[in-house]
């Protein structure tokens, strides 16, 4: 993996309360929102991340792939 390129074999979310179609659209736009990033990474492999974020009251479902998304990208920045 080189500095501007991100593979992620397997992404898998835990979220409760959604409906099957939230989650889908959740896991959609999560995917999305890792592709359009600028993500900095030295070589290497990373075998997981695990990001846990607590829930927020009435939080839209492109609100959580966000924060989803910023804190993974945080995560991966400090492995680096």
């Amino acid at each position: 993996m080189d500095a501007s390129r991100l593979d992620i074999d397997r992404l898998s979310l835990e979220v409760s309360g959604l409906s099957a179609d939230e989650a889908r659209r959740l896991a959609t736009l999560v995917g999305k929102g890792l592709a359009e990033r600028s993500v900095a990474l030295a070589p290497g492999r990373v075998p997981a991340v695990r990001v846990q974020l607590e829930s927020r009251p009435q939080q839209s479902v492109g609100d959580l792939a966000e924060r989803i998304v910023e804190e993974t990208l945080a995560v991966l920045g400090r492995t680096a």
